[in-house]
């Protein structure tokens, strides 16, 4: 009896992490970029005193779903998407960060930027700067950046399009940003779209289908748990009246 409580107090700890993952992935279900984050989970093998072998659930580990969201052309010159499995990088206080969130900006000093303030880094690893001056920016597929500056046309770079070598390496931060500690080469394959933006690749029916599925779990191993504990108090104030 005190075994099943353990099994099902198990069974309640995974089965509440694989419901905040998906509670936040509906939550982003509207973020530009967002990956949907999936919980992989396994069986634990015991055995128990009278030989049994007993299986625990265990939270084994948890990977981002790399699949793209669906393209929204927005028109607006500086958002981009990328057109394959390459990322944008960019510049953060804490380094370089890899992101497909293309809502992009000019800074006060004409820097190419995300939302957030992050420089856009180009293949070289340097800034990407647009003189006050320039007419509409153009971006094209293989991430060159340019415009005219009075009669002339001009190239201010080539934003970056790069891939990690192991994606398996890649750890989701805050703000669609993510790291790639095992290093990263370029994607020459993946191509810049202008006035378009990824959308996140959470399907709505699917999560909250999943979210629902989680609860009603959640509440059967609730209740085996709490049905078992007042079971096994039964057995010792019976015990109790015995002696």
């Amino acid at each position: 009896m005190q075994t099943q409580i353990y099994v099902g107090l198990s069974a309640q700890l995974a089965l509440r992490r694989q419901m905040d993952t998906v509670a936040n992935n509906i939550a982003n279900m509207n973020t530009t970029g967002f990956r949907a984050e999936k919980v992989l989970f396994d069986a634990h093998l015991e055995r128990t005193q009278d030989r049994r072998h007993v299986a625990f659930v265990v939270d084994r580990n948890s990977y981002t779903d790399m699949r793209a969201g669906k393209f929204e052309t927005t028109g607006n010159p500086l958002d981009v998407a990328v057109n394959g499995d390459g990322w944008l990088m960019v510049e953060t206080p804490n380094g370089p960060r890899y992101t497909r969130d293309g809502r992009l900006n000019i800074d006060g000093e004409g820097r190419l930027v995300t939302l957030d303030g992050n420089l856009v880094l180009d293949q070289g690893g340097g800034e990407i700067v647009i003189p006050e001056e320039s007419g509409r920016v153009e971006i094209l597929k293989d991430g060159t950046v340019g415009g005219r500056v009075g009669e002339v046309e001009q190239v201010f770079g080539q934003i970056a399009r790069v891939r990690p070598l192991d994606i398996q390496t890649m750890t989701r931060e805050a703000s669609g940003l993510y790291t790639a500690p095992g290093g990263f080469e370029e994607a020459v394959d993946a191509e810049i779209r202008q006035g378009v933006l990824e959308g996140s690749n959470v399907q709505p029916v699917v999560a909250m289908t999943e979210l629902m599925s989680i609860s009603r779990a959640y509440e059967q191993a609730k209740s085996m748990v709490e049905n078992n504990d007042e079971a096994l108090r039964n057995a010792v104030r019976t015990i109790g009246r015995i002696d």
